[in-house]
């Protein structure tokens, strides 16, 4: 397979010629970058700076989540956690509206092997269960989003996802980083 990416609209219009009627032709959403106010300090300021709406659902949503361990996974827990692993990362990737691949198995170990302190890997626990986690690699001053999985069925009562969007905007305003969020099939624009 080869792609062609990043047309703008005037180039798009070339497309309805013939030398192209062989090419398929689709189109993904960008990449969202998040920008933080310079009168964000901390993350209590982005909450701070909601509307009183969102500050209650942002509330809500960490109530949901009480109980829920989130912590930092080395290689090796990464390693010993494969599989459950990849069947959250599988599961939210076969309910995408569109996916031209799946990972490998092994693709976390590898991206942390590879990028070590530059790759992010948060895992969500529940009894000591691995029910969710979310990906971040670094890139210069930006924070870039990765890929995530969760449990569905949990997803949805401990508002996992959501907690999850608010946790990487945390360590971003914290650490001082920009966030941009990779075309995500599961994005959710009207958090932010």
């Amino acid at each position: 397979m080869t792609s062609y990416k990043d047309f703008d609209k005037e180039v798009v219009k070339a497309f309805p010629n013939k030398e192209f009627a062989s090419f398929y032709q689709f189109s993904t959403q960008p990449n969202m970058v998040f920008t933080v106010s310079k009168d964000w300090h901390s993350f209590d300021d982005y909450v701070a700076a909601l509307s009183k709406k969102y500050r209650d659902q942002y509330k809500r949503c960490r109530k949901k989540a009480e109980g829920i361990e989130k912590r930092k996974m080395s290689f090796e827990e990464i390693v010993s956690l494969e599989h459950t692993i990849y069947d959250l990362y599988h599961h939210v990737a076969q309910n995408a509206p569109f996916n031209t691949f799946f990972l490998a198995k092994n693709h976390f170990a590898v991206m942390k092997s590879a990028l070590k302190d530059q790759f992010l890997f948060y895992g969500y626990f529940e009894n000591g269960k691995l029910i969710g986690f979310n990906t971040l690699i670094k890139n210069g001053n930006q924070m870039d989003t990765y890929f995530l999985g969760y449990d569905e069925t949990i997803q949805r009562e401990k508002m996992l996802y959501l907690n999850m969007l608010y946790d990487m905007i945390a360590y971003s305003i914290n650490k001082g980083f920009l966030l941009s969020f990779l075309p995500e099939r599961h994005w959710k624009s009207r958090v932010l």
